[in-house]
């Protein structure tokens, strides 16, 4: 896959584009990490369309906040042997790849114990 023209990327979001992401969300999902549910985006309508445009083509110009970055994973334990990777739902396999998670961070990743991370905590303690 290309990569896109630069000038691809430095364009405003056009209202169309709003539209059909907006079409996208589903009810009935996990809240992030501010408890504001999908629904009041939808339940809302046409009152927020254009105060979300402004905002999201203004995070183009100034940077997405740090704050809205974070997000949460919750991963759920499918059945098998619950020290496996591959046995959870809800793992960011990308970020992985990426090399953006922390390395001190274990959670469900390959080749990492908890029993490793208890040492590290024991000896920085000691």
């Amino acid at each position: 896959m290309e990569p896109l023209p630069s000038h691809t990327l430095n364009i405003d979001i056009t209202f169309a584009e709003l539209l059909q992401a907006l079409k996208k969300l589903q009810r009935n999902k996990a809240t992030g990490l501010d408890g504001m549910k999908v629904e009041f985006i939808l339940d809302v309508g046409e009152l927020l369309h254009m105060p979300l445009l402004t905002v999201f083509n203004c995070f183009l110009v100034k940077g997405f906040p740090e704050t809205l970055s974070i997000g949460v994973v919750h991963m759920f334990f499918k059945g098998g042997d619950a020290s496996e990777f591959d046995n959870y739902k809800g793992v960011n396999k990308w970020a992985e790849q990426h090399g953006l998670c922390a390395k001190g961070q274990a959670r469900f990743r390959k080749d990492y114990r908890t029993i490793d991370q208890i040492f590290i905590l024991w000896t920085l303690i000691k």
